[in-house]
């Protein structure tokens, strides 16, 4: 491994040999892009993993379920939603239209400098073949299926979000 941090080289020797594909952390930049292309890996921001992969549904019961558990404020899954604008704020506007009369608390730091790393859709894990889709971390076809989800969700039979 030549261009990853040091002191996280043993994250991708381990991901790699286990398999693993996807590396969730807050500290995307540590890894090396010539390595994670080596190694066919992704690395990928919280933030930005959960508002591509989890569905409206997903995300509505997973809240539910934190609700019914919560000793501390929030108590509530239109109040969790609101909360997490603070830490994931690219999630909780993607599942904005699941409680759509809740305003969105706004984040409190600043947005990472990298979300993503990497050569490989971070749904699907197909390569990336243009500039766009690398900037992205998802190629077209997860793109356009994140779309026709959230339009479902949110739209009434024949409309769309445009």
């Amino acid at each position: 491994m030549v261009d990853t941090d040091p002191g996280d080289r043993h994250i991708l020797a381990a991901a790699s040999a286990a398999g693993i594909r996807r590396i969730i952390t807050a500290d995307v930049d540590d890894f090396g892009r010539g390595d994670l292309d080596r190694l066919g890996l992704v690395a990928v921001n919280p933030d930005l993993f959960l508002s591509c992969w989890m569905s409206p549904d997903m995300y509505r019961i997973t809240l539910e379920r934190l609700a019914v558990r919560r000793s501390s404020e929030p108590y509530t899954a239109p109040a969790i939603h609101s909360s997490l604008g603070k830490i994931h704020p690219r999630l909780a506007s993607s599942m904005r239209q699941v409680f759509p009369d809740i305003e969105i608390m706004p984040a409190t730091s600043q947005p990472p400098g990298e979300l993503f790393r990497g050569t490989r859709c971070l749904v699907c894990l197909e390569a990336l073949a243009d500039t766009a889709s690398v900037g992205l971390g998802v190629c077209p076809r997860c793109r356009q299926r994140q779309v026709d989800s959230q339009c479902s969700a949110a739209c009434p039979p024949g409309e769309a979000v445009t």
